[in-house]
């Protein structure tokens, strides 16, 4: 992608890849994307019927999904639908491999769990 700005064009920097990165490479032990978007789900997804069985709208998951590749960090969650979070985040979980879900199955679990537990005391 090619930045014009004062009629000179500016690279973009390469950022690193959210999806399908490998699980040796990953510097994290829980990678950002399962982070950010559990912490928002849990913030203001939590009360929505079906969180992750309803899909969002997929023009908005492509969009942040691409914006999510090229810069990860400055994504404001705030501001997208629950339910897209939701589904890039199920997207984020079928793009790993095989050898990653046995890791991530158990996060996901416990996520799960903390999530239900906090749904269920605020009833």
């Amino acid at each position: 992608m090619i930045i014009s700005c004062g009629g000179s064009p500016i690279q973009r920097k390469k950022s690193s890849p959210v999806f399908n990165l490998p699980l040796v490479n990953s510097k994290e032990p829980i990678p950002f994307i399962v982070v950010k978007c559990c912490l928002e789900i849990e913030r203001r997804g939590y009360t929505i019927k079906g969180i992750y069985r309803v899909n969002g709208v997929i023009s908005r998951v492509r969009k942040f999904i691409r914006s999510l590749e090229n810069e990860p960090y400055l994504i404001d969650f705030s501001e997208t639908n629950p339910n897209d979070i939701g589904h890039v985040l199920k997207e984020y979980f079928r793009s790993v491999s095989l050898i990653r879900v046995n890791s991530f199955l158990l996060i996901s679990i416990i996520i799960m769990e903390n999530l239900a537990d906090l749904a269920g005391s605020m009833s």
